[in-house]
Formats: structure tokens, sequence, C-alpha cells
């Protein structure tokens, strides 16, 4: 294939330096009034010469030569080159070339073997054939973007090799294209490529040997589609709906192809194309909100073959809608632990101009499940969806372009996801009260986060972006992340953030005015080792300057839960837990030695000395994330401001953790009451200094009875305020 094209090229650049021009033109005195007169002035001048053929319309009619061309090389003994192309000024309309007598060749070539033509561009009919080639060798025949019909035999080839390309061959009496060999010279290798051949009298292409067939559609003929004898390779065709398909003797190649009936082969299939229109001789592959083609990106996959649009090639003659694919990778076990936060801007779905449809969830991850079903068990492949685990039922639910994912694999995957992207300027609403918004990124730039957030960097709605990699959280009225302004972490088309917003956002969307290197995954820590798992919460820790260790790890009761290579003093880990039940104790590498800090956490369990840790750890309100400054000076842990209360978990049975902080020493109580405002529990009364504290309630009342399920009220009066919050205890 490439040497065709580079022979065709070098031929070009022939013409364009060393030929005449000669244009065609009925009504211009000035130009040739006839195809045959400008072909004979180029053969007298030395048989070289580029006839340009012109439609004396200018509002686009068809026109018709009524005229036999005849293309003789014999008399010349030099090498010879004839360029037969059709005008492209623009409002030319189709140019017909009609043989006024059905026994004669609408064109016909006739060469001494090394002699060069290429016809382009034309309509040609009513001959005997519509292009006869005699005699041409070395790939020296080519007919291309030309439309022959209604001739007795499309192309006929004696001793020739023709290159057919974007032809159409349709509605003639007998043969598309007849091909004979009667010589004893070495045969060239011919193609026929991306040409429709169909509704022909009898056979499709009745070849000899030595043939390259590639994305063609020969359909609906009266004989066979391809009747040969050898050495044939046909790749990328679709081959149904003729008397027979494929008749051959030896020596055959068939891959990738739609055969009716089915035939051996690489990639090979028997199903219905799903033609736009077969009635009307529209062959397009159907690709809508109803119906896509079996044909769409199943052709070879060799990039070689590759679509215009670059996707995977299409079986037939005529590409599908253009599209793209996104190649998307899960990784195996012993990445992230089998862990992939994703999204796909690119899904196989048509939309219409007012709607955006969804597509099931299985048609994606059909690839890397098995066949049957009944097979996939939840635990072979987790995917969750803004908390919820999917369940690995027939009816997988639909979701959005712009939706995220949580993939965990117990083996790698890689998915070719082809579609339609996500449009730029897409808005989605965002809901508020902090709950967790699951988002996909589908701009192709990538960009640091403070850029693909810059309207809502001010921290009056967005407080918290969670990646797989790293958090974003507004605290302490700045944006806090792990590395510097030139350094922060970066977001890449098709990631997915957890974004939690104060505020509905009604119209969020994607800044995409700048773009920057890729920095989504940190370096990975040698000395510590954990699990990475579904969910983590980060822990902003402040370490010294002058002394910064090369890594640092966060443990619970001896097992590490996350770490991070320490690259400048604000470290992050992502700690993969919610509520570990123990203190969270920190450890610092400094290449051979090690230092231990202990402190505790947000919503633990108990811990010794609560004076200690009320000065190292502080947590942003309604985010989920730590902070801890192993430093006397911190700058992410404010002075205390307020009361605050929550608690975890809630709901809950029988135990949940109330915590709190009062910003200055005074006289606190802690209550629960029930649904009609009775005292059930006084789980606080009396000073205490300014801090954060943790109280766990059992479930018991003051007498020590076990209430039962329902709502309750825990209240805190403290530094002149109260405030009440609802839970609730289920059984």
């Amino acid at each position: 294939m490439k040497r065709y094209m580079i022979y065709v090229v070098m031929l070009l650049a022939v013409q364009v330096c060393f030929s005449q021009t000669y244009n065609v033109d009925p009504t211009d005195p000035s130009n040739y009034n006839t195809i045959q007169s400008a072909v004979d002035a180029a053969i007298n001048y030395g048989g070289t010469g580029t006839i340009i053929v012109s439609n004396p319309n200018t509002n686009g009619i068809p026109y018709t030569y009524s005229e036999n061309v005849s293309i003789n090389f014999n008399y010349n003994e030099e090498f010879l080159s004839i360029l037969l192309i059709k005008d492209q000024s623009p409002d030319q309309g189709e140019i017909i070339i009609n043989s006024p007598f059905t026994t004669y060749k609408t064109i016909s070539v006739t060469g001494r073997f090394e002699n060069y033509v290429l016809i382009d561009g034309f309509t040609i009919r009513n001959g005997f054939a519509g292009i006869e080639f005699t005699n041409m060798l070395m790939d020296c025949a080519y007919v291309n973007n030309c439309v022959i019909k209604e001739n007795n035999h499309g192309i006929v080839a004696e001793d020739t090799m023709p290159n057919i390309d974007n032809c159409r061959i349709s509605g003639n009496i007998s043969k598309g294209i007849l091909e004979n060999w009667n010589s004893a010279v070495l045969r060239e290798c011919g193609y026929i490529k991306n040409s429709e051949i169909s509704h022909n009298g009898s056979d499709g292409l009745n070849l000899e040997a030595y043939w390259d067939i590639e994305n063609c559609t020969i359909v609906y003929n009266g004989g066979n589609g391809i009747d040969g004898i050898s050495w044939f390779n046909i790749k990328n065709s679709i081959i149904r709906y003729n008397s027979q398909q494929i008749v051959f003797n030896n020596y055959f190649y068939v891959d990738y192809c739609n055969v009716q009936g089915g035939f051996a082969g690489t990639g090979n299939i028997d199903d219905d194309p799903i033609f736009v229109d077969a009635a009307n001789e529209d062959y397009t592959l159907t690709w809508d909100s109803d119906d896509k083609s079996p044909c769409i990106d199943t052709g070879d996959p060799n990039q070689l073959y590759n679509d215009p649009d670059g996707t995977r090639a299409d079986m037939g003659a005529f590409c599908a809608i253009e599209h793209r694919i996104d190649t998307v990778e899960l990784p195996s076990p012993s990445v992230s632990n089998g862990w992939k936060w994703l999204s796909f801007p690119t899904l196989d779905v048509v939309l219409d101009d007012a709607d955006i449809a969804g597509v099931l969830l299985y048609d994606i991850m059909y690839p890397v499940l098995s066949s049957d079903l009944d097979n996939v068990e939840a635990e072979t492949y987790t995917i969750e969806y803004n908390d919820q685990v999917e369940v690995w039922e027939n009816d997988w639910r639909q979701f959005l372009r712009t939706e995220g994912f949580k993939f965990h694999m117990n083996n790698s995957a890689t998915l070719d996801v082809c579609g339609f992207k996500e449009p730029d300027n897409t808005t989605i609403s965002l809901a508020g009260n902090n709950v967790e918004n699951w988002v996909g990124y589908w701009l192709e730039e990538t960009q640091h986060v403070s850029d693909a957030f810059s309207e809502y960097w001010d921290g009056e709605s967005i407080n918290f972006i969670q990646h797989q990699s790293w958090s974003a959280v507004f605290w302490n009225n700045e944006w806090v992340y792990k590395m510097t302004a030139e350094q922060q972490p970066t977001i890449s088309y098709g990631d997915m953030v957890i974004v939690k917003s104060r505020t509905v956002i009604s119209n969020f969307s994607w800044a995409n005015d700048t773009s920057a290197v890729q920095r989504s995954a940190f370096p990975e820590t040698e000395y510590f080792s954990f699990e990475e798992q579904a969910e983590y919460t980060p822990i902003y820790v402040e370490l010294n300057e002058a002394n910064l260790p090369q890594e640092i790890g966060a443990f619970v009761n001896g097992i590490c839960i996350g770490a991070a290579v320490v690259e400048n003093p604000l470290a992050q880990i992502n700690a993969y837990t919610i509520n570990p039940l123990g203190d969270v104790v920190l450890e610092l590498y400094f290449n051979s030695r090690c230092t231990n800090e202990t402190i505790s956490k947000y919503n633990c369990g108990t811990f010794e000395n609560p004076n200690i840790v009320n000065q190292q750890i502080n947590t942003a309100e309604d985010t989920n994330a730590w902070f801890v400054s192993l430093r006397g000076d911190s700058s992410i842990i404010p002075a205390l401001e307020k009361v605050t209360l929550s608690n975890y978990p809630n709901p809950f049975n029988p135990t949940t953790t109330i915590s709190y902080n009062i910003p200055k020493e005074g006289v606190v109580t802690l209550e629960i009451y029930n649904i009609k405002g009775q005292l059930v529990k006084q789980l606080v009364s009396g000073t205490q200094p300014e801090g954060y504290y943790d109280v766990v309630w059992n479930g018991k009342d003051d007498s020590g009875k076990q209430v039962s399920s329902g709502i309750y009220y825990y209240q805190i009066t403290a530094c002149g305020k109260l405030i009440n919050k609802k839970m609730l205890m289920l059984k």
C-alpha cells in the first residue's frame, strides 16, 4: 500500500514539473471542446499531460460529455503519463462521460506496460466497458473517486492490474470489474479499496490473482460477490446479499470482514450491517439513538488501517460518523491495590440537540467481564458510584459522561471506549450542604486544580476537592493542598474528583483557558507500605522546615494506614480509614533513624492525654480532613473561634462519638434529649479549658437502660452559645 502511494506522489510531482495542462470546456473557445481532443494533443506533444475537464454549468448542474475517449500510448517509445482529472473549482457539478454507442468502451486505455494513467472524479456510463485497460503493468493504472454505472462491464482489465480507490461500481449489466491475464510477464498486485461494488447483473468482482481488497462494500450483485483464483488478501469489507459471497480456488486471506454465512479468518463476523437505507442504496453504517452497526470499529486493529478520524477501521466502504476512542487502563492489584478513580468523557452514544443520553455501565465493562453474567460476582469487580456499590445484575444503571466512578479490579484490563466527547462548555449542577458530588473531568487540557476551579477558588461555595492522589481543602480562609502554587496537583482528562460545596451550584463548568504538565500522581514511598482502599481522609502535617524527613507515615495500632514522600514542609498523607479505632501515630523517616509523634484524630476512640491532642489536631468543618502541626508556630491551625458540634457515625447502633470544641475556658454541658424534649442522658457538666473533645455515648439513659430506636437530639451549652443537632439510632 505505501509503495503505491509513493509511486503516485512521485508521478504527480513529475506531472506538475514537466507536463503541460490541457483544459477542456466546450463553452470556452480558448480551451479544448472535447476530452478526446485534449488527450490527442497531450499524446502528440509527447505523451505526457494533465487534462482538466470542466463542467460549463456554473450552478452545479451535471454536465455530460457524449463521447468515447481513447488513450493510446503505443506510438511513443518514452515513458508516458496522462492525468484525466475533473476540475475541482467551486460550483463544479457532476461531470458525466457517456458513450454514445453501447458497443464501445467509454474510456479505453492501451499502454506499453510502463505507461501511467490516472482517471479521477467522473461518472462513466453506457459503454460496453466503462473503462478498459490493456497491457499496463507495474502499478500504472489508477481510478479514483469515480462512479462507473450502467455499462455492460464496469471496468475491464486485460493484462493490467489497476488500482481503484473510492469508487462506486454499480448497476452494470454484467460484471462490476472483470480482469483477464494472458501474459507470461510477472504479475504485480493491484488493489481495490474504499469502494462500493453493488447491483451488478453478474459478479461484483471477477478477478484472477494477486489482489488486495480493503474497505469495500460488495452487495446485491447477481452473481458472486468475489470470484477469484488465488492470492487474495481481503480486509475490512462487507460482502453480503450476493448470489454467492466468495468463490476462490486457493491462497486467500479474509480477515475482519462481515461475510454473509460466515467465513474462516481473524475477526470475521456474520451480522446484519444495519445500513442507513439499503432500499435506496445508501450503505452508510447506522449509528443513531436506536441502532449501531456491528461493522463500526471492528475492522483490522492494526494502526495502518485506521479511519480518517484516527479510530479503529470500520468495515465497508463508508466510515461511520466522526468519533473517537478513549483507551482506559484499569490497574491490577499490584498498582494502587487495583483502585482507579475515573470518568468516561467519551461514550458510545449518539445525542440529539436537546438531550444528554446515558449508557449502561454493562456496555462499557463488557469487554472485561465473563460472557456468562451468572459468573460475575460482586467481589470480582467492584464499582462505586456516589458511595454506592454497583449491583452486578442484568440491569446496570445508566450514567452520564460528567459522572465519576471508583473501579476496583482483581486483574488489569484495558477498555477501548468509543463515542463522542462531552462538549467543553457543558454545565452540570452540584448539590450543596457539603454533599459529595462525583464529577468527571472532560477537558483534554491538563490543568492545575486552582485553574480548573478558577471561578470557585474563593472558598465561598466549594470547600473540598478530592482526587485519587491528592485533596484540596478550604481551611483557615485559604486553600490547603500538598504542593506549592507552582507545583500544585493537576486534573487530567478522564479523572474523577469528589467535590463538596456549601451551596448549590446549578451551572458548574470546568474552566479551560490554561494548561499544565500533568502531576496527578506523587512519588511512592519506599520505607512505608500500606494498602490503598476506596476512600481516604487527608491528613495535612506541618513539619519543621529545618529538619524535613524523607517520608512520613500514619499508623493505627501498628498498622500503616497511609504515607507520603515529603517534598516540602506541608505534607499530605492519604489515610485509608475514615474512623480509626485507636490513636493515630505519625512516624517520620530520616534515612536510617526514626522518631515517633503520637496524635489523636477526629472521631477516634479514647485517648490518654487530651490536652496534648487539643494542641495538635484540628478538623475542617464538614470536610473530613485532619490538620496536624508538629511546629509551635502553626500556620494552618488557627486559634479556636467558635463552638462546634458534630457526631459520628450517624445513624448509629448503639454507640456514637460526639465531638465538640470550645474557644475559651468555661462551663460546658452536653446532654441528650428524646424527640419529646425529655432529658435522656447528661454526658458533660463542668468547667473545661479551650480545645477539642470527643465523648462517646453508648445509647443508654441516666439509669443505665438501653434506649429504643429513634431520633435523638444532642445539645451543648458553652461560651454563651446553645447548639443542638439531630441523630438517629437504628437497631
